[in-house]
């Protein structure tokens, strides 16, 4: 799954670094230097964290997914409701959605 935010991202990654051109095949790079720092900074990333907030956030606004949430996580049902059943509350959701590269300061 690609959010509208997602590819926001990817556009500014490729204007930044890659000519302007979105890769259509392959692998896209990142810098697992600036990925660790951000890590640092923030001081509570753990393996799961991007995938859990993005699951998170979109099950609190019921974003539509290819295929059950549960199987796009890994998880059963039960472990996806066990662990998702606490939705946030969508106004923190739609601004999750919302963060665009511009929001950021990347140094």
């Amino acid at each position: 799954e690609l959010a509208p935010a997602g590819l926001e991202f990817f556009k500014w990654w490729a204007n930044k670094h890659n000519g302007g051109v979105l890769p259509e095949e392959g692998e896209v790079f990142y810098s697992r230097r600036l990925l660790d720092k951000v890590k640092e900074a923030w001081g509570k990333w753990t393996s799961d964290t991007a995938r859990h907030t993005f699951l998170s956030n979109a099950v609190a606004l019921n974003i539509q997914s290819k295929g059950t949430w549960a199987d796009r996580a890994g998880h059963t049902e039960e472990t996806f409701n066990r662990y998702y059943q606490a939705a946030l509350h969508p106004t923190k959701a739609k601004a999750y959605f919302a963060l665009r590269p511009s929001h950021i300061k990347v140094g």
